[in-house]
């Protein structure tokens, strides 16, 4: 069985580890912003042609870039969805100050121990909180990692899903309009 300290300690490499992987999340963000701008590059020609389009006298061409760009925009809609929930702060736990440790949670359950007449040590309580803040503080953070690799991974999902459609519609587009 592991020692109060060594729990702590085990809890402390965990949470560090924790925060570590939270950073490297963000690496993915750059990438993102990569494929927005290759979606924005022919986005509003296209669009605008759409626009532009007479509906009454649809030529095949026209309604496939339709077909193809509409399905290609839902799958981009997804992925942004996702890609925002990914960015989006959320709230991550953090490990108490020294001070908040020490003096604080340490005045405050000697105080309880005092004041409700109990045979307990301050200092073995002080470590045992510190030890179920550290153990909450991982969990919050591991469930917040989990659900961001979950956001950054249907993100990715959906952006590589748009690319075949949306470099159809580009093709179609710029053949038929050059």
């Amino acid at each position: 069985m592991l020692s109060i300290k060594e729990k702590i300690e085990l809890n402390k490499i965990t949470y560090d580890k924790l925060h570590s992987e939270l950073k490297s999340l963000s690496t993915f963000n750059n990438v993102y912003f990569i494929y927005l701008g290759f979606i924005g590059a022919y986005f509003f020609q296209i669009v605008s042609h759409i626009l532009s389009i007479d509906y009454n006298s649809l030529s095949n061409i026209d309604l496939t870039i339709y077909l193809f760009f509409s399905f290609a925009f839902v799958l981009v809609l997804f992925s942004l969805t996702n890609f925002l929930n990914l960015i989006i702060p959320r709230y991550s736990a953090y490990d108490l100050l020294p001070k908040e440790y020490y003096s604080e949670l340490y005045e405050d359950i000697h105080f309880w121990i005092k004041d409700n007449s109990l045979s307990r040590d301050a200092k073995h309580e002080t470590k045992e909180e510190y030890l179920l803040t550290l153990e909450r503080a991982n969990e919050i953070n591991f469930e917040l990692i989990k659900a961001k690799k979950d956001y950054r991974y249907f993100s990715l999902i959906f952006a590589l899903l748009s690319l075949l459609p949306y470099l159809i519609t580009i093709i179609i587009y710029s053949v038929n309009h050059e």
